[in-house]
């Protein structure tokens, strides 16, 4: 697994597909809030559509590598968002008190992923408007991702907790190294005052999570989960979710009882372990992680899923955080064995591996799986 660079990531979209399949417009009438203002598009390509209003400096290039590579990132580890699945980005210099999102599914901002923000200068990228970009990108994975609507979770995380281990993480995949210990160093000592007084959410409950089950492949398997299990209206969740939900399906996620570490992080009531039972009953989905495990690192670091007996294609891998050409050790439980494939849909070479490989590199099948099918033996 390597760090992404900007000139790959700008170089990757513009042969992602030949010709756009929608241009943004040229200028574009704000209506929602208090916005009213004639943007101007000063940026686009397959990814994104950059605009400023007339305060903004207009030669304020970085902004344009930023967002398609923060935006980038978040569509590789979680998916698409929407047909057009573009992000457009509009900045104002000096105005309103912050940032909003909207998505594709809200016709407040014409059916498009946006993020507004307002209050800075944006003429030097400092770690205030990186942040500010991020956390309003962060939201449109929270309201949005998998083709569903609203966040559940919001009734338990609140506005910023979500963002902060998104952040974090954008900030590593993107080699921004300084700007993610700075974050780090925050959060990791910022206790809250919900659900309960000096709970620290980043050191005690996000980071253990990431760290120790996938990194992001954690966090999207979180809004999998949701979006194969929680109750829904049509393209709407239904409801929010209480703690002890919020913690079965993050348990779900890493493939792991995480009640002990819900314990330490908000605490432990008669009516959490009473929600937690009955969540467990109503969604009974297994925290088992599978009888192959698979690492994106070596040796055997940066864990990435686990996964049962079953059939692997590309797009099956992706649901579970599995990336193309992005595994460099595996550890297979006794008794069974994995087939690796060169291509998708067990095309190309092949090789079975049982037992620990601590290393792919030794074979030549270091970030070279693109399909793949975990077996148990006969007999």
């Amino acid at each position: 697994m390597q760090t992404i660079t900007a000139a790959l990531l700008i170089h990757l979209s513009l042969l992602s597909c030949g010709l756009l399949a929608q241009t943004p417009p040229e200028t574009w009438k704000e209506h929602w809030f208090e916005h009213n203002q004639l943007i101007k598009r000063v940026f686009y390509n397959n990814d994104i559509a950059v605009y400023f209003d007339d305060q903004v400096g207009p030669s304020i290039a970085w902004l344009n590598t930023f967002v398609n590579d923060a935006w980038w990132h978040t569509k590789r580890v979680y998916g698409n968002y929407g047909t057009e699945n573009r992000l457009y980005a509009v900045f104002h210099t000096d105005k309103y008190s912050g940032g909003h999102p909207s998505t594709y599914m809200s016709s407040s901002h014409d059916n498009r992923n946006v993020i507004d923000c307002g209050p800075y200068s944006w003429k030097n990228g400092d770690d205030h408007e990186l942040a500010l970009i991020t956390h309003e990108i962060a939201h449109i994975v929270e309201l949005s991702s998998k083709n569903i609507g609203g966040s559940p979770a919001m009734a338990v995380w609140g506005d910023s907790k979500w963002a902060e281990i998104f952040i974090y993480d954008v900030y590593k995949y993107l080699g921004k190294n300084d700007q993610m210990q700075r974050v780090y160093n925050i959060w990791i000592n910022q206790a809250d005052d919900f659900p309960r007084a000096n709970t620290f959410w980043f050191r005690d409950w996000f980071y253990p999570i990431y760290s120790k089950y996938g990194e992001n492949a954690v966090l999207n398997r979180f809004y999998e989960q949701l979006a194969q299990y929680f109750p829904k209206n049509g393209n709407q969740y239904s409801r929010g979710m209480n703690m002890g939900e919020f913690v079965h399906f993050w348990s779900g996620a890493a493939g792991v009882n995480l009640k002990d570490q819900a314990t330490q992080a908000f605490g432990w009531t008669s009516d959490y372990d009473n929600q937690f039972r009955q969540a467990q009953s109503a969604f009974p989905f297994p925290y088992d992680a599978g009888v192959a495990k698979f690492y994106h690192g070596c040796p055997s670091t940066g864990f990435f899923a686990g996964l049962p007996v079953g059939d692997y294609r590309l797009s099956d891998m992706r649901k579970k955080g599995l990336h193309n050409d992005d595994i460099s050790s595996i550890v297979v439980n006794p008794g069974y064995y994995v087939q690796l494939f060169e291509h998708d849909n067990f095309g190309g070479g092949s090789m079975r591996v049982t037992g620990t490989h601590s290393c792919l590199t030794t074979t030549g099948w270091n970030d070279r799986i693109s399909s793949l099918q975990v077996r148990k033996f006969a007999g």
